[in-house]
């Protein structure tokens, strides 16, 4: 059963036990992917495990995560470490001491009707003169624009506010393909985005050398005062709860690299798309 303490504007100091269990914190809605998430990873640390926190926002859960006296985590995602456009502080981006690593990712897959032989070829892919659509956030659109300009000149990435409208302008021979991590019926996918191979599709950084050439939607793990950080992750990938998961298309990301090497990658990425950004605006 999950243990609970909410938080609100002021922070009672919590006296730290001869062994300090390990805290989480959820910032985000009860029951949604995070929640999912956070639940897996409480599972895994057992009886390591002390209670869960809820924090308003991702600013309040960095705020605390830079005063916690106990071993406290929480999921975090390599957006929430953006550059702000106008250059102010982001009150979200957490120290790199606070990185744990990457935890999980889900691959943003480039997908097509089922029906439409002709985008079902790589070559069409690369070749063509085509047209995706995708989320729009700056933050999705640089990468995307980016490396699909690389992969194929002729291509258009146009934006969308969701799924909801990109899918039905897909359907009607509006875009050619969709840039997404799921796949709907009717749907089918050429390629992925993703760290490695994902449901046999060859992969775009197989294909180019860009430095988007893999993107994915990423959740990192930051904490403070953790007894072994380096075995929080690979604890959770090893267990039941991880096995289990209802999320599967969430894998890990990046493991086989060390703690240094996801660092550089997350903050690199992120230099490349505030660059990116600036020169749009």
């Amino acid at each position: 059963m999950k243990k609970a303490l909410t938080i609100g504007l002021f922070v009672t100091a919590l006296a730290t036990p001869a062994f300090a269990q390990t805290d989480t914190i959820l910032y985000h809605k009860p029951g949604g992917l995070n929640d999912r998430l956070l639940t897996i990873i409480e599972a895994s640390l057992g009886d390591d495990f002390g209670q869960r926190i809820t924090m308003e926002n991702c600013a309040a859960t960095k705020n605390y995560l830079s005063t916690a006296s106990n071993p406290t985590l929480t999921l975090w995602s390599p957006e929430l470490q953006f550059q702000t456009e106008d250059g102010s502080p982001n009150p979200c981006s957490a120290s790199d001491d606070m990185f744990v690593g990457t935890f999980a990712a889900a691959p943003f897959m480039i997908c097509h009707r089922a029906d439409d032989s002709q985008a079902s070829s790589l070559d069409h892919l690369k070749n063509g003169n085509i047209r995706l659509g995708a989320y729009f956030s700056k933050y999705n659109m640089v990468p995307l624009s980016a490396v699909m300009s690389s992969l194929n000149p002729n291509s258009t990435v146009a934006p969308y506010k969701s799924s909801t409208t990109y899918r039905p302008a897909l359907q009607s021979g509006e875009l050619d393909y969709i840039i997404t991590t799921s796949v709907k019926d009717g749907e089918k996918c050429v390629a992925t985005l993703g760290e490695n191979p994902h449901d046999g599709l060859p992969t775009v950084n197989s294909m180019i050398d860009h430095p988007f050439n893999v993107f994915t939607y990423t959740y990192t793990i930051i904490g403070t005062n953790l007894v072994d950080p380096d075995s929080i992750i690979p604890n959770v990938h090893a267990s039941d709860a991880w096995a289990n998961r209802q999320d599967q298309k969430y894998v890990p990301f990046l493991s086989g690299s060390s703690r240094a090497k996801q660092l550089d990658w997350q903050t690199t990425f992120n230099e490349g798309v505030t660059k990116g950004v600036a020169e749009i605006n």
